[in-house]
């Protein structure tokens, strides 16, 4: 990333109301795994916050870096989270309409290498938050890790780890390449 490109700070809650209002949120994410119906999940999470379209199934998941509640969290509608997935909400997460996210897949809103315990890779890496955007009629393979931007290329393509891309076979070579799921 070049100096020119702007970071927004991790954030992390600073004082007693801060910090209790964040163990509220923590609380609720925990609770939501009982919800044994992938639909009613996607209801509840709407509910306290998260703006979730029409037919979204969200099986047993993990959300964290919840200091914001649930609010970063945008799922259009006909979306499908498999079990086992994990969601960084430290930054804005949207996920396109028809998209899907297969067992186990990660997606990062935030990097820090370490600031916390003065990590020497902060100063090469500082650390940021950055939303994570997924197109529509995207799916992502089992154990996918989606990170926000570390890099980003002449071409201001952002780049994610272990990322696999599936696109339509009818979409010609032109349009696969300039289409981006992440």
């Amino acid at each position: 990333m070049t100096s020119a490109e702007p970071h927004t700070p991790v954030a992390k809650p600073h004082g007693f109301r801060a910090s209790l209002r964040h163990g509220w949120f923590l609380v609720i994410e925990k609770l939501l795994r009982w919800s044994i119906d992938p639909r009613l999940r996607a209801r509840l999470l709407g509910l306290f916050g998260a703006r979730i379209g029409n037919n979204v199934r969200i099986y047993e998941i993990q959300l964290f870096n919840l200091e914001q509640g649930f609010r970063n969290l945008t799922l259009a509608d006909n979306v499908h989270i498999g079990p086992g997935c994990r969601l960084d909400l430290a930054g804005p997460l949207t996920i396109g309409s028809r998209s899907t996210l297969s067992p186990g897949v990660t997606i990062l809103t935030h990097a820090d290498p370490g600031a916390s315990h003065g990590s020497r890779l902060v100063e090469p890496y500082p650390p940021h938050t950055d939303g994570v955007s997924i197109a529509e009629d995207c799916w992502l393979g089992a154990n996918v890790t989606v990170a926000t931007a570390l890099y980003r290329s002449a071409f201001g393509i952002r780049m994610g780890l272990g990322l696999r891309v599936f696109f339509p076979a009818t979409r010609s070579l032109n349009q696969r390449m300039t289409s981006s799921c992440a």
